[in-house]
């Protein structure tokens, strides 16, 4: 059985909030696509501790929005957490020509190699679960040669936010999305939170500002947050980061359910928070 999620939030152009508990993520998921009939469904995840190794949230996206996001009609998905290697590319070739192949760290290994998060078995499960329903997944992270440049190791040893870095992973999530959008298709995306954001532009690391004027407003943005790890992270961020802190707070303040301000007024932006 996949996560609950204890509320849904959402910020009209208005600028009116409205913040309700909701324990029924399919019926969440589905509002909204019905509400907005967007073309790019951008999903924003709070990237869990490794030292879990879990990933609440990429659980709760495979078990309970993925199926409503193929009866949709969601085509393509576009995710962070593979690199745009060769090797990847190669591996999920196979795996999409091969009926009955599902990957595993015996089948696919090189797969299995390239993947940047903690624990392959929750990707594991996706990329079986978006097979079966008919979903292509995409490699959308940078490639091991990008990652090995100079300038994002030297700023990966800093404590502040990494804007090289953010960037660089905006700019290849958006090598892969831009060519499925100009071809019509439905595609959602699986990344960082900071990728998603309506508020933010592609020199920010983001898809938000760009997809959400291309497309005139069918897109939406949805963040998935385990109050757990927010709960972690506030404790235990320095104060360099003091625009995500900043952000992270307000998350915490809208995960309570009377929270009836707003920040945040901004068109077609969610939050999704996992118990």
């Amino acid at each position: 059985m996949g996560l609950s999620i204890s509320l849904l939030g959402q910020v009209s152009l208005a600028g009116a909030c409205s913040a309700r508990v909701n324990s029924d993520p399919a019926q969440v998921l589905q509002r909204s696509l019905r509400t907005i009939n967007p073309q790019l469904i951008s999903f924003g995840e709070l990237h869990w501790d490794c030292a879990s190794n879990s990933s609440p949230t990429l659980k709760m996206f495979a078990v309970d929005l993925l199926p409503i996001l193929a009866n949709y009609g969601v085509t393509d998905l576009v995710l962070e957490h593979l690199t745009q290697d060769q090797a990847v590319e190669d591996e999920l070739n196979l795996f999409y020509s091969t009926p009955g192949l599902m990957i595993n760290a015996n089948t696919t290994p090189r797969l299995f190699s390239f993947c940047r998060l903690c624990s392959f078995s929750g990707l594991q499960d996706l990329l079986n679960k978006a097979k079966m329903l008919g979903i292509r997944v995409h490699a959308g992270g940078p490639s091991t040669s990008d990652l090995n440049r100079s300038d994002i190791i030297a700023e990966g040893k800093s404590a502040g936010l990494r804007p090289l870095t953010v960037r660089l992973y905006g700019d290849r999530l958006d090598d892969k999305v831009a060519p499925l959008i100009a071809k019509g298709r439905k595609v959602a995306t699986y990344s960082g939170i900071r990728h998603n954001d309506v508020d933010r532009t592609t020199a920010q690391g983001s898809l938000g500002r760009k997809y959400d004027r291309l497309l005139n407003h069918r897109y939406l943005e949805i963040d998935l947050i385990d109050r757990n790890r927010l709960q972690n992270l506030l404790s235990n961020l320095p104060p360099a980061v003091a625009d995500y802190l900043f952000r992270l707070r307000q998350y915490q303040s809208s995960a309570n359910p009377t929270f009836n301000s707003c920040n945040r007024r901004l068109y077609n932006q969610y939050f999704l928070v996992t118990n």
